[in-house]
């Protein structure tokens, strides 16, 4: 049985979909998939039929939840909430891993397991950025984690895995006391690294998956000035400061 599940929120991203799936199917490690289209997406869901046709381990491998929502994290909600393996990371549809990603972090999570049970490991990868034709795109990888850092800026990502439990135990991507939007990833490692003070994050070296940057993405509209991205940097401080107040610091 699979240790790790991979949950591919996707809306409007058929085209993607094979390169996507394809790389989680060959990286070497047993994985299963929870893909979550959005209803009323029909060439997503027409497009999954015929990929059961080429690739007859996604019938074994692969669970699809359909979601009334086109809401990413509604979607990556859902996908946890129904995972059931040990480890869980998360995928964009538009996006695909490079090879041996899965192996080495669950690998390297098992090796905390191993040192201390009661641990809770953290393995990030650090990402190619590209745009729709793979053209590289400028960003700094981060080498360490320090919770200093941590506390400036979301370095862990929506492909870094951890133990599907802990997750759940934190409500996931959803704080019921505050909606924090688009910074829900960030809002839910904070939590995570709040309750699991015994925990071991590994910040894998080279990158081990590709993320596009495309032109229409919420990512590109969110950011289009200098003021965006200062409104960004508040927002960040104001989700850190919710949960690590400076004066518990």
């Amino acid at each position: 049985m699979p240790k790790v599940t991979v949950v591919i929120p996707t809306y409007h991203h058929h085209q993607y979909l094979e390169q996507c799936l394809g790389s989680i199917l060959l990286n070497g490690e047993p994985a299963n998939i929870i893909l979550v289209p959005v209803k009323v997406d029909d060439d997503t869901l027409e497009r999954i039929n015929y990929l059961y046709m080429d690739y007859p381990l996604l019938e074994d491998r692969m669970e699809v939840i359909e979601s009334d929502k086109a809401d990413a994290i509604y979607q990556l909600q859902l996908g946890l909430m129904a995972t059931k393996t040990e480890y869980v990371t998360f995928l964009g549809s538009d996006d695909f891993m490079l090879p041996s990603k899965l192996r080495e972090q669950v690998a390297l999570a098992d090796g905390v397991q191993r040192k201390d049970m009661f641990c809770l490991p953290i393995i990030n990868p650090n990402l190619f950025l590209a745009d729709d034709e793979l053209k590289p795109l400028e960003i700094p990888p981060v080498k360490e984690f320090t919770m200093k850092r941590m506390l400036k800026s979301c370095i862990l990502t929506e492909a870094a895995l951890t133990m599907t439990g802990a997750l759940k135990e934190v409500g996931g991507f959803y704080d019921p006391k505050k909606d924090w939007d688009y910074l829900s990833v960030y809002a839910m490692w904070l939590r995570l690294l709040k309750k699991y003070e015994n925990h071991e994050v590994i910040m894998m070296k080279e990158p081990y998956a590709l993320y596009r940057q495309l032109p229409k993405s919420r990512h590109a509209a969110r950011y289009k000035t200098k003021q965006d991205y200062k409104d960004h940097h508040q927002r960040l401080k104001d989700v850190a400061e919710y949960y690590f107040p400076k004066e518990d610091r």
